[in-house]
This record gives C-alpha cells, structure tokens and sequence, in this order.
C-alpha cells in the first residue's frame, strides 16, 4: 500500500508575534485541506510550543484552535475519518506537559491504541498506525542514552518490520561533537539518538526535528523549524511531505516552503575586500534598497576590520 504522510515540527507557538504565527500556519491547515483525499497521517514532531503560555494567551488560544481545526479536517463534515493525527512529545522546556490539554482527543479511551484516530505520544512506540505500515516514534525523553538503549531494547529490536521513524531531539550526527561527548561523559539526562543504529533498524526514512535548520543526511530527513524568528536560520523552512510505499519500501520526502515566515539575512565582509569607501557605500546602498523592498525583512551586517585603512575603520 501507499501512503501520505505531512510531518510538521519546532512550530514553537509562543515563539513569535501569535497574529503573524496564524497567519504562517494557515498555509499548512491550508495545505491540509487542499490535500484531504490524498492525506492518511499528520505528524506533529515535537515542540508545538515554545514555552510555558498563559491559557488566555493570543498564542495559546491560536495553538489550541489550530490543532481543533487540524481535528475537524481529519474527520470531515461526515465525521468519517480522513487522516490520522500522531503527537510526539517535544522537548520538556519547550512542551511543557502543555499537550494535557489535547488528551481529551485521544478518541475518548482510557489507553490510546494503534487504532486510536489521535494519539499523544510520551515514549518511545513502535505502532501499526496504518495498515503494513509499522512506525516507530522517539519523543524526546529525560534520560541518560545508556539506560534510554536498555530501557527500549525490546522496542528497537521488535521483531516486526519498521516502515520508518519520527524522532524529537538530538541526533549525533547533527548535533556538535563536543556537545555529544560532554552529554555521554556526563551522563546528563539527554537522549542522544543513535543515527547508525536507527537507520539499520528501520526500513526508511527516519524524520526528526529539534534542531531547527532543515538538513538531510540520507535516510535522515530534518524538518527544521516551521517559523524562522532569528538569524543564521536563512535555508527554507516549511514541513515535510512524504510518500511510503509498504510493498517496496521506497519512499519519497518532499520539504513545502513556508513562504510567509520573515527573513533573516546576513551580511559579511573584511574590510580588506573593499579598495575604497566609495565600494563600501555601495553595499551600504544595496542593503538599504533591500529594506525598502521587503521592510519586513531582517538584516545584519558584520564586518571585520583587518587592514590598517583609518578611512575605512572610521565609515564603519
């Protein structure tokens, strides 16, 4: 069988000003919709917020209106189910527990199953969620990797095929070296996910986010953030659309551009590259004929002063 999958994740309700976050996440309800026949699963991959809001909040009355909206899609006017809904918990200091407050969608059972229509992932699960289609979702969890790999052992080498994984959190083949060591030496309650591991475990694409800038390192796919609120963040954001093939396992990923989200450029220069003031006006021209084009637009400018030029050093 084949299926579409759409993985959002880092939405980060909170984040930025909420009237402008809407209007970003409509064009992810709007592709919802605009996909509704073609759509079997939603994937929310961690850090629906960014940290712990005031319920009466314009962010976290949007956030929580959005996800009903995303429900209301999902089953359709005749209340016959279009897609199915998987959360994966974020991280602690982002999430905040603050996916309680969607429990109740849980299809009303006390134990959500795998053919619960919506579903909140806290640990690690491995689930038939579509018919021959077993996925495996790692939210992140506040735990040592060395007692996270004995915890989960009979979940990671379950007997049944993994189609694919959705993952929140650190990766050790995206996260820095130095970073990854010093969790591992110290024995800090983080997960550090096993990239050589997990891609022998599962039989396609492993998607996760955290970090926020999109990257992928076959069969890993890095959403990134779906917002872009601060610099050294200038590659597309957006979310992931992916097509499974249970039969063959091949697959597809596709990363749609959230076109809405700001700008955030920057600019760097020696000023040894320049030969004269007069070339250094000129940039000065190019980033104020920027502004004026898109004032909503966020630039910065750095440059470096390593010639001896007094001239130079006084413009900037």
């Amino acid at each position: 069988m084949k299926y579409n999958i759409v993985a959002i994740g880092d939405v980060h309700w909170g984040a930025i000003d909420p009237d402008k976050q809407l209007q970003e996440f409509e064009l992810f309800l709007q592709f919802i919709e605009a996909m509704i026949n073609e759509i079997d699963l939603v994937v929310i991959n961690g850090d629906y917020f960014d940290y712990k809001l005031p319920l009466n909040s314009r962010s976290a009355i949007h956030a929580i209106n959005c996800m009903h909206r995303l429900v209301e899609l999902s089953y359709g006017i005749d209340y016959e189910e279009y897609f199915k809904i998987r959360i994966v918990r974020g991280t602690k200091s982002h999430d905040e527990d603050q996916l309680e407050v969607f429990r109740n969608l849980e299809s009303g059972m006390s134990t959500p199953s795998e053919l619960s229509h919506f579903r909140i992932i806290d640990t690690l699960t491995m689930e038939e969620t579509l018919e021959c289609l077993n996925i495996l979702y790692g939210p992140d969890e506040n735990i040592p990797s060395d007692d996270y790999y004995v915890k989960y052992i009979d979940t990671l080498f379950n007997p049944k095929r993994i189609n694919m994984g959705f993952f929140h959190g650190n990766f050790d083949i995206l996260t820095n070296a130095a970073a990854v060591e010093s969790i591992k030496n110290n024995n800090l309650p983080t997960v550090i996910f096993d990239y050589n591991l997990l891609k022998n475990i599962i039989n396609g694409p492993i998607i996760t986010s955290h970090q926020h800038k999109h990257a992928i390192i076959h069969p890993l796919y890095n959403i990134g953030s779906y917002s872009r609120w601060e610099f050294d963040q200038e590659e597309p954001k957006g979310f992931g659309f992916i097509t499974y093939d249970t039969e063959t396992c091949n697959f597809e990923y596709k990363q749609i551009e959230n076109i809405f989200t700001p700008e955030y450029d920057t600019y760097e220069f020696r000023t040894s590259d320049f030969k004269s003031t007069k070339e250094m006006t000129e940039l000065v021209n190019v980033v104020k004929k920027k502004v004026s084009e898109n004032p909503t637009s966020h630039i910065r400018v750095k440059i470096i002063v390593d010639d001896e030029s007094p001239e130079k050093a006084m413009f900037v």
